[in-house]
């Protein structure tokens, strides 16, 4: 089940409802470019951090970590932004999920010397988060008719169930009883 707690210009959050973890928040992100918006939404997202719940963010943050993260242009371009944006992860105990594929999820588009690519979309989340599956990935995926490439996550959590331990004698008791009623 999914039930939005809070919308704003630039994130909404939702809790949701599955058997494990049983409530955990995703907050999907759009992060402006302008560096004052930016500290906004640091800011606003820092109460989701106190919530003691499972949390993970995604989207377009808008900034890089460090200057592996893109390639053309100057990272001054980007240093400022990095710096609010480690900050904000770190305060707040979250964790980059990391991914498979591309290393860039934005490009200009420019042709040339102009063009620029960098990392501006990611997958972040804390600890309980993680504790709360047994596997997760983010993948890149291409672009097509955006300048960002889309992000599958996935994860994976063992339900609590136990398998049933494979004897023949259960096998040839069950297919005995499925056939004996046709």
């Amino acid at each position: 089940m999914v039930t939005p707690i809070a919308i704003s210009r630039f994130s909404l959050h939702l809790i949701i409802s599955s058997e494990k973890p049983k409530e955990w928040v995703l907050s999907v992100v759009y992060n402006p470019q302008n560096i004052q918006l930016q500290k906004a939404l640091w800011q606003d997202l820092r109460f989701f951090s106190k919530l003691s719940l499972p949390w993970i963010l995604l989207g377009d943050f808008n900034a890089i970590l460090n200057p592996t993260e893109h390639r053309g242009g100057n990272f001054d371009h980007y240093s400022a932004k990095a710096k609010l944006f480690s900050d904000f992860i770190n305060e707040n105990q979250l964790f980059d999920l990391g991914f498979i594929g591309s290393p860039f999820t934005w490009c200009n588009n420019q042709i040339g010397l102009a063009r620029r690519w960098a990392r501006l979309d990611r997958v972040l989340a804390n600890n309980e988060w993680l504790s709360s599956f047994d596997s997760y990935f983010n993948r890149h995926l291409s672009r097509t008719a955006s300048d960002h490439s889309p992000m599958l996550v996935i994860a994976k959590s063992n339900s609590n169930h136990k398998r049933r331990v494979f004897r023949f004698e259960n096998f040839w008791f069950d297919y005995e009883q499925c056939h004996s009623n046709v």
